[in-house]
C-alpha cells in the first residue's frame, strides 16, 4: 500500500534524457495534422519523431509528456493564435471541456482543433479565432459526438517563424 500527497504524477512514463545536468521528458510527434479549418487527418501510425521538454517545465505546468502528444496545425481558422504549420502539444488527460479553452477532437474521420465553448444542457460552439470562419453549433447527439470524441487540450504551441 502506497499513499501519495503532492503533484499530480506521470501516469504513462515518457522516454527521458539528461542534458547538462537538467532532467527532460520527451513528447511523441505524430504525422497528423489538426485542421484549424476543414477537417484532416490521423493518429493511427506510431511517431515520427520526439521533442524533449525540460521534466521542470512540464512539472510546473501540470503537464505529463506521457499523456501528451504533439502534432501541427492545418488551416487558418484558429489565426492569431495558431497558424497554419505550427506544431502543438495535446494533453490527453484534459477531455472534460472548460469553456473558452481549445481542444482536439475527432469528427467523423477528421481531428479538428477549435475554441469550445458550453451551453450547459444545449450546445457546444465551436469558435474559431479567425473572425472570417463562422462559429458552429451542435446540439442534441452533435453535442454529444464532440463532448465524447475530445482528443484532448492543447497546452502548448510552437510557431516556426519565416
Amino acid at each position: 500500500l502506497e499513499l501519495y500527497f503532492g503533484p499530480r504524477r506521470d501516469l504513462t512514463p515518457a522516454p527521458s534524457t539528461t542534458v547538462s545536468g537538467e532532467a527532460f521528458a520527451t513528447v511523441a510527434r505524430y504525422d497528423a495534422a489538426g485542421a484549424a479549418g476543414d477537417g484532416v487527418i490521423n493518429l493511427d501510425g506510431p511517431p515520427v519523431d520526439h521533442l524533449a521538454f525540460s521534466k521542470r517545465w512540464l512539472e510546473q505546468n501540470g503537464i505529463s509528456a506521457g499523456d501528451s502528444i504533439l502534432i501541427n496545425v492545418r488551416g487558418d481558422s484558429m489565426r492569431p493564435s495558431l497558424y497554419d504549420g505550427d506544431l502543438v502539444m495535446i494533453d490527453r488527460r484534459k477531455t472534460q471541456i472548460r469553456s473558452g479553452q481549445i481542444y482536439v477532437f475527432r469528427e467523423a474521420d477528421a481531428l479538428r482543433i477549435k475554441r469550445l465553448e458550453v451551453i450547459p444542457d444545449a450546445a457546444i460552439i465551436l469558435r474559431s479565432d479567425n473572425p472570417e470562419h463562422p462559429p458552429e453549433h451542435r446540439t442534441g447527439e452533435a453535442m454529444n459526438a464532440v463532448s465524447q470524441n475530445i482528443v484532448g487540450q492543447v497546452v502548448w504551441s510552437g510557431h516556426k517563424w519565416g
